[in-house]
């Protein structure tokens, strides 16, 4: 997914003029009632040298854990993205009503530059993106990282005099956050804006209420160990009197820094437990012990066990809360 994405956007040329986060001063400041009030200032003021520097910027230079203190479910920069900073809108009601602090950060991935938003609290339908074009209809969609694969989003696109610009905006029913998603390009077609927000989700920032399981590995590796004992059950049956199991959990912190070796897997919700785990079997008297190294096991005649055999796998919970092991090989 990550090669699909880079690879469109190196078709992309950067029109910087055009997007928000390129701005001297965030647009987010900009309501249309301020825009009109400016453009008439400017009118009355004509021929005047007051310095731009006197204007004041609401908006302030922040780092990543100040935002992150700001939002509890906040988006992260894409891996291998620059990043070109965090600012913070320290309090937002005048512009959207809530007196919450509004996040934003600029990024660069390849020739595209991103500008990405967040508010906390912002009321459901709130525009934070400070943008200000004749939008298309927005095309529903829906991202498959955020909210478990539920979180409904709207993609728009507008025509400038020097190229395109496309937002995409999205909204967390569940605890009330806001998000923009925007980029500028002289051409756009066949870029993927969606795919960037979904390299944005980071289950680290998720509210931890009463914490994952995942993220307590004593608790965690009892669970897995007793979903791997009957997933053994059901795969080796009579053929094997006993396992024995060298388990280590990915939590959280592993999950977000892209330390989990499952390449091919596209989604965990908050309940599974990624693992990976190696262990030996001691096969019964009459298995047949070629089948049961398959991939990858080393039978040792001294001691009578099978060993060298790993597995990756995932823990999730049924319908009835009980795990058990959807996904169990070799490798994704």
């Amino acid at each position: 997914m990550k090669k699909r994405v880079m690879a469109m956007m190196m078709a992309g040329v950067l029109s910087a003029g055009l997007l928000a986060g390129c701005q001297k001063e965030p647009a987010a400041q900009e309501t249309p009632e301020a825009v009109e009030e400016e453009n008439g200032n400017e009118e009355e003021e004509a021929g005047e040298e007051e310095p731009m520097a006197n204007m004041i910027n609401p908006w302030r230079d922040c780092t990543e854990e100040e935002a992150k203190e700001a939002c509890p479910r906040l988006f992260k920069i894409p891996d291998g993205a620059e990043v070109l900073g965090w600012s913070i809108l320290d309090d937002a009601t005048d512009a959207f009503g809530v007196s919450q602090s509004l996040v934003e950060a600029g990024f660069q991935m390849d020739d595209l530059v991103f500008n990405a938003r967040a508010l906390y609290g912002a009321p459901e339908d709130t525009d934070i993106s400070g943008m200000y074009y004749d939008w298309s209809d927005g095309m529903d969609v829906t991202l498959a990282n955020w909210g478990e694969g539920h979180m409904q989003g709207k993609l728009y696109s507008a025509e400038t005099e020097t190229g395109v610009v496309e937002l995409l905006t999205w909204y967390d029913v569940e605890i009330g956050i806001a998000y923009s998603l925007s980029v500028a390009a002289e051409d756009l077609d066949g870029f993927d804006l969606q795919a960037i927000a979904e390299m944005m989700y980071d289950p680290a920032n998720e509210p931890m209420t009463g914490g994952l399981l995942r993220d307590d590995p004593a608790e965690a590796g009892v669970v897995v160990l007793q979903a791997l004992q009957k997933e053994f059950e059901h795969i080796y049956g009579d053929d094997v009197n006993d396992a024995r199991f060298d388990l280590t959990i990915y939590d959280s912190e592993a999950i977000a820094e892209g330390d989990v070796p499952l390449d091919e897997l596209l989604m965990l919700n908050d309940e599974d437990i990624p693992f990976e785990v190696s262990f030996e079997l001691h096969p019964a008297e009459d298995a047949d012990i070629n089948m049961l190294t398959v991939p990858d096991g080393v039978y040792d005649e001294e001691s009578g066990w099978i060993k060298e055999m790993h597995r990756l796998g995932v823990a999730r919970p049924g319908a009835d809360g009980e795990y058990m092991i959807t996904n169990f090989g070799t490798g994704w």
